[in-house]
C-alpha cells in the first residue's frame, strides 16, 4: 500500500475516535487485566482497567462540579504516580486539555505556563511542589482551583481524597452523567499541549488534538504491533517520549504499567516488573550497559571472568562482521551460540531478560552502545520523532534492525529530504500548531503541511534514515 492510501486507511480507521473512546474500549475489552502497579509506603499496588475507569470517572464529574470544562486548560505537577494519569484523563474526560509541567520547574516558568495556557485548575503531587504554584496564585489569575494528591492542604487547597469522594457522589446519583461527558468530546478538540523547552525564548505550547494521539498510535501499531506488554513508566511524563509511549499507547494496547516516581530507582523496579517491552533515552542504555561491565569486572574468579568477557567481546566482533556483511567465522558462531545462557543471565541482571521489544529514542546511541546491546541478543531499535510530530515518524522495522539508523516513516508518514538535507515530514501526525503562536508554527509547518524537523538527515540504499547533524 503506498503512503497516500495507508493514510487514507489510517485516517479511516481512527475516524470518530478519541483518547476517551479507547479509554472506554480499554476498560470494557479487559476489566480485570492490571493496568497499572505503583509501590506505596514499601508496598506494591495496582488497578484493573475496571477500577482505573472508575478513578477517572469520579475525579472527571469532580472537575466538572467545580466548574471546568470544555477549552479549558488543567495543569499537572507531580511524579509518575497513579494520581498522574488518572487527573491527565479526568481532565480530558471533562472536555479540557492536560498539561503536565516538569516538576523541575522554577516558579517564574511555571507562572509563564499557567498564564500563557490560562489553566483554570492544577493538580499538584505534594507539598513542595505545592508551594511553587502557592508562590504564583497571585499571579495567575485564571487558575481558579488547586488539587493536592497527597500532604496538608492548606485553606483554599482541595484534597485529592476529598475530591474524588465528590466525584463518587455524583457518579453514584446519576450514573450517565460520565458517559454524557466524554461522549461531547470530538476528534479534532485540544487534548493536550506539550510545552517544549524554550532554548531562544519562552517554551512554545504544541497542540495535540485527539484525533493527532489515535491517528498515530494507529500508524506505529502497524508497524511495531503490541499487545498486553509490561512497560516501566520512568521519563518525564511532561515529555512526548513518556507521555506517548507509556500513557497513550497503554490505553491503545492494553500495557500493563509500572510507574517508577524517580529515575534513580529504575534498576530495582527493572528487577521487580522484568518488562517485554522497554523504551530507553541512550543514557539510560548506557548506564545499565555499565553495570553490566562493572560486574563482569568484579567477578573475583579470573577464570570465570575472562571466559564471560571473552564471550561478549566474541559476540560484539560476530554482531560487527553481520552489520558489515561479512561472514561469521563458523568457529565463532558456534562460541556465540554456547554463550546464550550467559547473555540470557546478563540480561537478567538488569531485568531485560524478558524484553522483547528494546526502543531507544530522543538523541543517537554510540556505536558501542549498539553494539552491546546486540550481542546480548538484544538489539536496539531506535524511534525518531520531535514534540511537533505527536512523538514518532521513523522507525527502525522489528524485522529490519539496522544502527546506527532512524529507520522507515511510520505507515502513512511522507518523509523526504529537503535540498539542503534536513528531514521533512507530512501525515496526521503532525501538530494542531504552537498554541497562540500562529507565526511560530508558520515557520515549521510550511503551506504544504511539511514539517521542517531541522536534523539533517540521509537516506541509505537499504531504505534507512539516518541522521548526519542536528
Amino acid at each position: 500500500m503506498d503512503v497516500t492510501a495507508e493514510r487514507a486507511d489510517i485516517d479511516k480507521k481512527v475516524s470518530g475516535k478519541t483518547v476517551c473512546t479507547i479509554f472506554a474500549d480499554a476498560v470494557r475489552n479487559w476489566p480485570d487485566r492490571t493496568a497499572l502497579r505503583w509501590k506505596r509506603d514499601g508496598e506494591w499496588q495496582q488497578l484493573n482497567w475496571r477500577e482505573y475507569g472508575d478513578h477517572v470517572a469520579a475525579a472527571t464529574l469532580a472537575l466538572r462540579d467545580l466548574g471546568f470544562g470544555p477549552g479549558q486548560f488543567g495543569l499537572i505537577m507531580a511524579r509518575n504516580v497513579p494520581e498522574h494519569v488518572i487527573a491527565d484523563l479526568a481532565i480530558v474526560h471533562a472536555g479540557g486539555a492536560a498539561i503536565s509541567v516538569y516538576n523541575t520547574l522554577a516558579p517564574e516558568q511555571l507562572e509563564y505556563v499557567a498564564n500563557h495556557s490560562e489553566a483554570t485548575v492544577a493538580f499538584v503531587e505534594d507539598e513542595a511542589f505545592l508551594n511553587k504554584f502557592l508562590a504564583i496564585r497571585a499571579s495567575a489569575p485564571h487558575l481558579r482551583h488547586i488539587v493536592l494528591v497527597r500532604g496538608s492542604a492548606p485553606e483554599g487547597v482541595i484534597r485529592w481524597d476529598d475530591l474524588l469522594a465528590r466525584g463518587r457522589e455524583l457518579h453514584e446519583a446519576e450514573p450517565q452523567m460520565f458517559e454524557r461527558s466524554w461522549r461531547a468530546v470530538g476528534p479534532e478538540d485540544t487534548v493536550s499541549l506539550i510545552y517544549t523547552s524554550g532554548t531562544t525564548g519562552p517554551p512554545k505550547g504544541v497542540v495535540y488534538s485527539h484525533n493527532n494521539i489515535i491517528w498515530t498510535l494507529e500508524s506505529i501499531d502497524r508497524t511495531m504491533k503490541l499487545e498486553k506488554e509490561t512497560l516501566i513508566s520512568y521519563l518525564p511524563l511532561a515529555h512526548v517520549a513518556e507521555r506517548f509511549g507509556s500513557q497513550w499507547r497503554g490505553i491503545y494496547d492494553g500495557f500493563e504499567v509500572w510507574m517508577c516516581p524517580d529515575p534513580n530507582l529504575l534498576l530495582p523496579y527493572l528487577l521487580e516488573a522484568r518488562p517485554t517491552l522497554f523504551i530507553g533515552v541512550p543514557r539510560v542504555w548506557e548506564k545499565l550497559m555499565s553495570g553490566i561491565h562493572a560486574g563482569l569486572a568484579a567477578e573475583p574468579d579470573e577464570a570465570k571472568r575472562k571466559m564471560a568477557q571473552g564471550a561478549v567481546a566474541a559476540a560484539v566482533t560476530a554482531y560487527k562482521l553481520r552489520r558489515d556483511g561479512q561472514p561469521v567465522p563458523d568457529e565463532l558462531a558456534a562460541g556465540v551460540e554456547r554463550a546464550q545462557p550467559l547473555f540470557t543471565m546478563l540480561r537478567a541482571k538488569v531485568g531485560l531478560d524478558r524484553c522483547r521489544i528494546p526502543v531507544t529514542s530522543t538523541a543517537p546511541c554510540r556505536p558501542e552502545v549498539h553494539e552491546f546491546w546486540a550481542a546480548l541478543g538484544m538489539p536496539l531499535f531506535e524511534v525518531w520523532g520531535m514534540s511537533e510530530l505527536t512523538g514518532p515518524a521513523t522507525s527502525v522495522p522489528l524485522d529490519d534492525h539496522k544502527a546506527p539508523s532512524i529507520g522507515v516513516a511510520l505507515p502513512g508518514v511522507e518523509v523526504r529530504l529537503g535540498e539542503d538535507g534536513e528531514i521533512l515530514v507530512r501525515g496526521g501526525n503532525v501538530m494542531v500548531g504552537y498554541y497562540r503562536e500562529p507565526a511560530k508554527t508558520a515557520d515549521i509547518i510550511d503551506a504544504d503541511g511539511w514539517v521542517h524537523s531541522g536534523d539533517i538527515g540521509m537516506l541509505g540504499p537499504d531504505g534507512h534514515f539516518r541522521i548526519v547533524d542536528r
